[in-house]
């Protein structure tokens, strides 16, 4: 029998900000994520987009030990794959935005994530929904018992 590849996730710059720099019940989820992708359960995806919205904070606050955290989760550790903004994706965001009022930013995520195979956006960013055929969701016990469950 041949192995089903693994579901590819497109992670929103908010996840992992939340992840990183927040405390509360919800601060857990993007090492939940990270830990499926490392059981092979799914890839993780997010855009090179992504990489320039998180350093923003921690270099206005002067935080080099979060610059470099940051850095490190997305050039240096292989579970998330960071997918360049290319001609291919402009295009893409730009039919998107075509449609929409939406922020080029959140169009260029939803072009990439579209572009790059993925079958699930996890955001917080509600507004995604109507950018994408995709599923767009909140992390939750409901998608992490759903992911949990997918084929190694």
């Amino acid at each position: 029998m041949a192995l089903r590849p693994a579901l590819r996730v497109y992670v929103d710059t908010n996840v992992l900000i939340r992840g990183m720099e927040r405390t509360d019940a919800g601060a857990g989820e993007a090492a939940r994520l990270t830990g499926l992708a490392e059981l092979g359960k799914l890839r993780l995806v997010t855009s090179e987009l992504t990489l320039s919205e998180l350093l923003v904070g921690p270099i206005g606050r002067r935080d080099h030990l979060l610059e470099t955290a940051y850095l490190d989760l997305l050039t240096l550790d292989l579970l998330i794959e960071l997918v360049p903004v290319s001609r291919e994706v402009l295009i893409e965001a730009a039919h998107i935005r075509a449609r929409s009022a939406a922020p080029l930013a959140d169009c260029l995520h939803v072009a990439t994530a579209r572009l790059a195979g993925c079958g699930l956006i996890v955001s917080y960013d509600r507004r995604l929904r109507e950018l994408s055929d995709l599923e767009v969701t909140e992390p939750s016990d409901a998608l992490f018992a759903r992911l949990e469950g997918e084929p190694s």
